[in-house]
């Protein structure tokens, strides 16, 4: 979410000019104070955000968005802010001669680092009705799919560029999707103390993974890759597949490494109750049913299996509130629950012959 001068705390703009108590009336109780309080109702599971406010902004004292930044850094949510010394309140896109003039492209900067705006190139551009207040964009599924299939060499200069392995430090390689990828975002330490290599690509299934395992692993000659892959496959983001499909890729991703003398670790798939972007895939059976699978496959084969679901799920077999921001991806807070398990089944991998 992106605010723009807003009225977060009830506390703060009753000290600084009456101008809640007025609108909600003198006589507010603690329980009403705390209800129209937004820093204290801030948790793991709050949307990454963007804050923008004035310092002389005299009808919302630029403390709303102080005191709602330091709540969002506590709950470890992911958070950028530009404060500004001159802009009033209300100062929106207009062109004010001032800095504030150019908040607008820093936060399309800020959502395109972050993966959050990329341009629209689909064919289906040309389906467009639009009026003078709305444009509505057509997106066909099919479109999307076809654009998105292959994802080919997207780390070949990261791969050209890596630098071999230093003793006492193997290379340890993460294939996945959005979950993979979006782990070094919220956790970068995690990564470069461990000098491991994420070869994460958001929105991928597993044939995707398979068609790109010998450029983004194979041939970085890793000690160890750790697979995680499944949750999309079964929201079919490219198209209706088996059970039997996704685990026959995993499989073949396994077998591959092993021909290679890579060591493998096969991890669980995340529990999800259901999907924001595919609504009406009912997953968490499938899911259930996927992991008892892979479970299976690594004790029959001598993979090691990382059990991220069991620390996970939730009574619906869902992914826990406090583990997630959208029910399907982890916070920080659900990566700190994944970092000590698969660190032991990287340990685990390694001391295997």
């Amino acid at each position: 979410m992106a605010l723009v001068y807003p009225v977060i705390s009830f506390q703060d703009n009753i000290a600084h000019t009456g101008s809640r108590a007025n609108l909600l009336g003198k006589n507010i109780s603690t329980e009403k104070k705390n209800y129209y309080s937004n820093e204290l109702n801030v948790t793991a599971n709050t949307p990454t955000t963007f804050l923008v406010h004035a310092s002389d902004d005299s009808a919302v004292v630029v403390a709303n968005s102080m005191v709602f930044y330091e709540a969002l850094v506590r709950h470890y949510v992911p958070v950028e802010m530009h404060l500004y010394e001159k802009g009033g309140h209300g100062f929106g896109m207009v062109k004010n001669k001032l800095t504030t003039d150019g908040w607008l492209h820093i936060m399309i900067d800020w959502l395109k680092q972050k993966k959050m705006l990329e341009p629209l190139t689909l064919p289906a551009l040309a389906a467009v009705q639009s009026n003078s207040q709305v444009a509505v964009i057509k997106v066909n599924p099919e479109d999307l799919i076809q654009k998105k299939w292959w994802s080919g060499n997207q780390f070949a200069a990261e791969n050209k560029a890596l630098k071999p392995a230093l003793p006492g430090k193997p290379r340890i390689v993460f294939m996945g999707n959005s979950i993979t990828e979006s782990w070094q975002k919220f956790d970068s330490i995690f990564f470069s103390n461990n000098a491991f290599v994420n070869r994460g690509i958001s929105g991928q299934t597993t044939p995707q993974m398979l068609l790109r395992f010998r450029e983004d692993v194979i041939d970085l000659n890793p000690t160890v890759v750790v697979i995680l892959a499944g949750i999309n496959d079964i929201a079919e983001n490219t198209g209706p597949t088996t059970l039997e499909n996704i685990f026959g890729n995993i499989a073949s991703m396994a077998e591959l490494a092993r021909i290679n003398h890579i060591k493998v670790v096969i991890s669980s798939v995340l529990p999800a109750f259901n999907f924001p972007w595919r609504p009406g895939i009912k997953p968490a059976e499938k899911i259930a049913a996927l992991n008892s699978m892979l479970k299976s496959y690594t004790a029959k084969n001598n993979f090691v299996y990382v059990d991220y679901y069991s620390s996970m799920v939730d009574e619906r077999k869902g992914l826990q509130t406090k583990f997630t921001y959208d029910g399907v991806h982890p916070n920080l807070v659900g990566y700190k629950v994944m970092e000590p398990l698969v660190v032991k089944a990287i340990s685990k991998a390694m001391k295997q012959r």
